[in-house]
């Protein structure tokens, strides 16, 4: 961008204004910390390093705007250009300037950024921020990086936790209910206590997983994960899978105030299966904490 011009989001659309101010080499520079702009950077380009200093002076100008058109970067998880706010059914829309705060929020540690707007079932993604992070971390490992899923396990087994989220577009696809371990919830009161990544402990393991092959199994349709961190890293030969039960039930939720307990598997309804398996295909992020 040369010297005396300047570049500004239009609020959630996605769309640039390029306007003159005298001196100006990069408007926001104030509000874009270094440590946000490299890491943003690091999700657009496997050579963060070689970025200049002036690109990584302004995440929402001048980087975005010539990473845009580099067409020779080949990582799949490129900033895209999101799409204005779209209403819809069981969709959830947030803009490139939350999707940018995310990553940044990510490698800091703090909560989801603010502003997303409200699904029907009044969720929203939480863990965004921390997922990002994880698949920066671990983008070696996770071949399609377009639709990701979260679950939160700080909400209870009766609450839609188990979000599926389209980052090339900023829409959360749908969300659905999903069971824990009982070795997580000994008590049965719906809510997940503790974790464990041992054999035989029939608990939830938290952390990344990448998605394997769909095969057909004693749960009938199901999906294969393997582990990324030390916390789910036996998770492939445990067996925790994500498939279908009969215990998780919107009914049962409704009148028990919580579903059933798996034995460690992200267990989905019957009638969520086949969405879930279509959306969240092999090689790409689940991401579950609490």
């Amino acid at each position: 961008m040369r010297s005396g011009r300047q570049t500004t989001w239009l609020g959630s659309t996605g769309r640039l204004r390029t306007s003159p101010k005298k001196g100006a080499r990069c408007m926001r520079r104030s509000r874009c910390s270094l440590a946000s702009a490299t890491l943003a950077c690091s999700l657009i380009c496997r050579r963060p390093s070689s970025c200049t200093p002036a690109m990584r002076g302004c995440v929402s100008s001048r980087m975005v705007a010539n990473l845009h058109s580099a067409a020779s970067l080949k990582f799949a998880l490129s900033l895209p250009t999101f799409l204005s706010n779209q209403s819809g059914v069981g969709l959830m829309n947030f803009s490139r300037r939350h999707f940018i705060g995310a990553i940044a929020a990510g490698a800091a540690g703090m909560v989801a950024p603010q502003g997303f707007a409200e699904a029907k079932n009044g969720a929203e993604p939480a863990l965004l921020p921390r997922a990002m992070a994880s698949l920066q971390t671990h983008w070696r490992s996770i071949a399609n990086r377009d639709v990701i899923g979260m679950v939160d396990f700080g909400l209870a087994s009766h609450q839609p936790r188990f979000h599926l989220v389209d980052i090339t577009k900023g829409k959360v696809l749908a969300t659905h209910l999903v069971a824990h371990g009982r070795g997580s919830d000994p008590a049965n009161d719906g809510w997940v206590e503790r974790f464990s990544n041992y054999p035989g402990s029939n608990a939830s393991c938290s952390g990344s997983f990448v998605t394997g092959d769909a095969y057909t199994g004693k749960h009938g349709r199901s999906r294969r994960l393997i582990g990324l961190d030390a916390s789910n890293n036996l998770a492939d030969s445990r067996g925790i899978v994500i498939h279908a039960a009969s215990y998780v039930d919107t009914g049962m939720a409704q009148s028990q105030g919580r579903i059933g307990r798996s034995q460690g598997c992200f267990a989905v309804s019957r009638t969520d299966i086949e969405q879930m398996l279509s959306l969240l295909g092999p090689g790409r992020l689940l991401f579950a904490w609490k």
